[in-house]
């Protein structure tokens, strides 16, 4: 089986989509991978039983000496993504296409994967099925068009519809010639709506596929605290964590560990010391890391720190890695609807904080919470609960299906 894979940040650091492909190649054996992707600079690497196709993402910008200049020519771009989508680069699909043609008159793949996002990689694909009809077009779809955050544009109807007739009038478009779409468990309500009901026999819902167990629980007498992930202004503000720690940290001397990257890396302690703030010692923000160094540092620490999301269909896929460590996990979420929540629930050792409450009550629960008596996590255990979101769950569901269609070449 040969499979080509579009996607975006997938060497050297991933992306979580892209971790999430590169956990479920790790599962596949007798099959042989293509992977397109936007990287630092134009390479070719070979990795076990993939090949790593590099584009220069830097050469693939248009550049623009003039900042003023560069904000004019983005303008029209920024606007007409607030109510079109999507707004595509033509310039990299056609870097996509024209790579994916050299590898496809080479190798002969018998499947083309697009992840979503990149959303670029998914109009290139799409192209490449209508060109290449017998070779199987998988569509990855982690991010969802349709199913999403609008931020601001929950307070603009008329616009918000015009984002989703165009986003579901591409969907329509790619859908009806894929040869399997596959979503996350957390989007099934979504395209179970009569719109999607005409693609449902050709759709998977999935788990988030980045359950890796660590071998055995350990007593780990440190009190320290880690988040890693990002921020998304609104959708997952930085401020809610900080502000429940500041209280945490007027009665402990632990330290919270924030890996994330952008402009968080240097905003958040410049915030902090603008207001003065007597915590500024114990939050400690880093640049990310990838991820095996990220869990030899998580190994270290105490307790494990989840922010959820404004919006409720989101999962973020971090939360699954948390379970796999077997900590003590504390997961902040902003509405009732957050599907961590119910995720949490079957974690023996998980507190949910509601970010309504006051600092006071919360803090007091964070410290109550550190200063429980553990309990002892059976690696089957979870294995067993969380079976969907373990990378091989993925990698058999994916390949039953190719494999199955495989003759019909």
């Amino acid at each position: 089986m040969k499979i080509l894979i579009l996607t975006n940040n997938y060497y050297p650091l991933k992306n979580a989509n892209e971790l999430c492909v590169y956990n479920i190649i790790q599962q596949i054996e007798n099959a042989s991978f293509y992977i397109v992707s936007l990287s630092e600079k134009e390479e070719t690497i070979k990795i076990d039983n993939s090949t790593i196709f590099c584009l220069d993402k830097h050469r693939l910008k248009r550049k623009i000496s003039n900042i003023y200049l560069q904000i004019l020519c983005e303008l029209p771009f920024r606007i007409l993504s607030l109510i079109y989508r999507p707004v595509l680069k033509r310039r990299i699909v056609n870097e996509y296409i024209k790579k994916s043609d050299e590898i496809i008159k080479q190798f002969h793949p018998d499947a083309i994967i697009a992840v979503v996002n990149p959303i670029n990689s998914l109009e290139a694909a799409y192209i490449l099925k209508k060109k290449y009809p017998k070779i199987k077009f998988v569509i990855y779809d982690i991010d969802s068009l349709s199913n999403c955050n609008f931020g601001i544009l929950e307070n603009f109807p008329i616009i918000k519809n015009l984002y989703l007739k165009s986003a579901k009038k591409y969907e329509n478009k790619v859908f009806s010639i894929a040869d399997l779409i596959i979503h996350f468990n957390c989007h099934k309500s979504h395209f179970n709506e009569d719109f999607y009901k005409k693609f449902l026999h050709k759709t998977l819902f999935l788990g988030v596929p980045v359950l890796n167990l660590f071998k055995s629980f350990k007593e780990n007498t440190n009190k320290d605290f880690i988040y890693s992930g990002r921020f998304y202004g609104q959708l997952r503000d930085p401020k809610i964590l900080i502000n429940i720690f500041e209280k945490v940290f007027e009665r402990t001397n632990s330290k919270l560990h924030i890996y994330t990257n952008g402009d968080y890396v240097i905003n958040i302690p410049k915030a902090l010391n603008v207001k003065h703030s007597d915590c500024a010692k114990n939050i400690l923000v880093h640049n990310y890391v990838e991820q095996k160094e990220l869990n030899k540092i998580t190994d270290k620490i105490g307790f494990l720190v989840s922010l959820g999301n404004s919006y409720t269909d989101m999962f973020p896929s971090k939360i699954i890695s948390y379970v796999g460590s077997l900590k003590p996990i504390i997961h902040i979420y902003q509405t009732p609807d957050d599907p961590v929540i119910e995720f949490l629930k079957k974690y023996p050792d998980a507190l949910l904080i509601n970010s309504k409450d006051s600092l006071e009550i919360n803090s007091n629960k964070i410290i109550e919470f550190v200063n429980s008596e553990r309990p002892v996590i059976e690696p089957e255990f979870i294995k067993e609960i969380y079976k969907e979101n373990l990378p091989e769950y993925s990698a058999n569901e994916i390949m039953s299906f190719l494999n199955m269609n495989k003759n019909s070449r």
